[in-house]
């Protein structure tokens, strides 16, 4: 209970705080919520922070393939623990390998690195530990050793932070003092810190809170979503209203990639998002394109108009959001409006391949028009809907998903 009463801003009822850090990392914040409702439903215990962001599994076997997996071993890719779209001068991080099948175990003992360009903008070392150095891009390729045809490519762009960016509004951006957000101009430089903060300095500190003051028009905007937004945003009862999302986007939502962030008390109304023919769309919803975790508390979509036909392929298309990676919880949350769509188009959101969220009090009045087979009046597809929990939710459209796991207490 400590640490629900800490997460949501009430610090002061918390005697002991680091009671509160669930998953050892220092800090008290979203994610701990996250942790503790995974160790619930799993049995799972947390792990203690690493000295590095992501520790791979198996970092140090080197594994033996037959003929048969290296046949099915295709497609070979590189993350991280962390996103690096924006990396800064001293930060560090450790690569994982990633490979399409997920029975075949790959670690980085069975890849040769190679340094493309940039040795000089970072050290990348045996152990797949990348420090940034300076600012320039870094590039590199990993080679399979026992199919060396089988490489992936990744560049890392590294640059200075942006020191500005806490000047932009009124406020000091604590729970006690929030940024507030009056205007227009001050709700779209949000986006400017998103780019440059994300997964830097204030994600482990719980990230900012912002205040909106009044409803916004973002009527004449060519809208492009805010891109990692990881904070926590509290609409007060208004509304951001007119919004069309730039036709160049391939994945819209407001909020762009959510991940571990809290959105309160705010209404979209009239937003539109109309993409032909510009080819596939991923990931489409108006609150938020992918969530990675996090929380979405009496939020409102309101008149939406989503067409995303005739690109090849759609996925994930939502009305609320597009695609659910990593748990988040939608209390007394609802969408209306209309979605047209090639395939997998839900009324509140389009996919989910994560266990543990949870829908509550949430409703969905959409019609879903799609030209494939996979739509539903609430979702289009749930992966894992015998751990996600739905209760008292209602959709006007017909939804198999709700039929079958949809709890009503009322």
């Amino acid at each position: 209970m400590a640490l629900f009463k800490y997460a949501s801003g009430n610090e002061d009822a918390v005697k002991d705080k680091t009671a509160c850090d669930y998953n050892g990392d220092g800090t008290v914040n979203n994610k701990d919520v996250v942790a503790l409702f995974k160790a619930v439903s799993t049995g799972s215990q947390p792990q203690t922070a690493l000295a590095y962001p992501f520790i791979y599994p198996d970092s140090e076997t080197e594994h033996t393939y037959d003929a048969d997996t290296l046949e099915r071993f295709y497609r070979l890719g590189v993350g991280t623990g962390r996103n690096v779209s924006h990396i800064s001068p001293g930060e560090r991080f450790q690569l994982r390998i990633i490979a399409r099948e997920p029975d075949i175990k790959v670690s980085l003992k069975d890849v040769e690195i190679e340094i493309i360009s940039g040795a000089d903008v970072g050290n990348l070392n045996e152990n797949g530990v990348f420090e940034a150095l300076k600012p320039g891009e870094f590039k590199a390729r990993i080679k399979l050793k026992a199919k060396p045809s089988l490489t992936a490519n990744f560049t890392l762009s590294v640059n200075e932070p942006d020191k500005t960016g806490m000047t932009y509004w009124q406020g000091s951006g604590t729970y006690l003092d929030p940024f507030l957000i009056n205007n227009k101009t001050d709700f779209l430089n949000i986006a400017k810190v998103c780019k440059f903060e994300n997964y830097n300095n204030d994600y482990s500190k719980g990230g900012h809170w912002f205040r909106q003051t009044a409803d916004i028009d973002l009527s004449g905007v060519d809208f492009e979503p805010l891109r990692f937004f990881i904070y926590n945003y509290n609409g007060d009862g208004h509304k951001l209203k007119n919004i069309t999302m730039a036709e160049t986007e391939d994945r819209s939502g407001v909020f762009g990639y959510f991940e571990c962030g809290v959105v309160e008390n705010l209404t979209i109304e009239n937003y539109t998002y109309k993409r032909n023919g510009y080819g596939s769309v991923k990931n489409t919803g108006v609150f938020a394109s992918d969530v990675y975790g996090g929380t979405f508390y009496n939020c409102h979509a309101v008149n939406i108009d989503i067409d995303v036909t005739d690109n090849g392929s759609t996925w994930s298309t939502g009305g609320f959001v597009g695609h659910i990676v990593e748990p988040a919880y939608f209390i007394g949350c609802s969408v209306s409006g209309k979605i047209n769509g090639d395939d997998m188009a839900g009324g509140f959101f389009g996919d989910s391949e994560c266990y543990h969220s949870f829908f509550t009090d949430c409703s969905a009045d959409v019609a879903v028009t799609v030209t494939g087979d996979a739509f539903g009046g609430f979702a289009a597809c749930d992966y894992k809907a015998f751990t996600v929990g739905y209760y008292n939710c209602t959709s006007t459209q017909k939804d198999e998903i709700l039929e079958e796991y949809n709890i009503k207490t009322k």
